[in-house]
C-alpha cells in the first residue's frame, strides 16, 4: 500500500492554503480568494491536499464533479521544501488512481509567451514540462 495519499482539504484551511498559492504563483494565475471560498464550499471546484503520514506535501484545487466526466486541475503546486523529491510526480500518480473512473484529466497551465517576467515564463515552462513527464499533451488555445 502506498505510504501516499490524498485528503480533502478543509474550508478552514483555505487561508493558510491561499497564501502558498500566493507565493506558488503568479498574480493572475489563481481566482480571488472569496472566488476560491465560494467555489469549495458551492461544491464547483475541490481542493485537495496530497500526504505522506501526517504531513502535507501539495496541493490542487480541480473541477472534478461535473457530469461531463471530465477532471480540470486549475492549480497544483508542491510545498517549496519537498520540490524536486518526486512528490508532484507521485501527487499526479496518485490523482490518475483516483480518477481512473473519470473520461480524462485535464490541466490549466499559463502560457509562456504570455508572462509578465522571465521568471514567471520560466516557471511556466517548468509546468508544461512536468505535466508533458507526466504523460499530458500541451493543446495552445489562443
Amino acid at each position: 500500500m502506498s505510504k501516499f495519499y490524498i485528503r480533502p482539504m478543509e474550508l478552514a484551511e483555505l487561508t493558510g492554503f491561499y497564501e502558498r498559492i500566493q507565493r506558488d504563483f503568479s498574480c493572475g494565475e489563481y481566482a480571488p480568494y472569496a472566488v476560491i471560498y465560494q467555489q469549495l464550499q458551492d461544491h464547483l471546484q475541490k481542493a485537495l491536499v496530497f500526504c505522506e503520514g501526517k504531513q502535507d506535501l501539495a496541493y490542487s484545487v480541480c473541477a472534478d464533479s461535473h457530469n461531463n466526466g471530465y477532471v480540470l486541475i486549475s492549480l497544483l503546486a508542491v510545498f517549496k521544501e519537498f520540490r524536486g523529491q518526486g512528490i508532484g510526480s507521485a501527487f499526479m500518480k496518485t490523482s490518475r488512481v483516483m480518477y481512473e473512473h473519470k473520461q480524462a484529466i485535464l490541466v490549466e497551465v499559463e502560457r509562456p509567451d504570455h508572462a509578465k517576467t522571465l521568471e514567471e515564463a520560466n516557471s511556466r515552462r517548468r509546468r508544461i514540462e512536468f505535466y508533458e513527464k507526466a504523460g499530458f499533451y500541451l493543446i495552445v488555445s489562443s
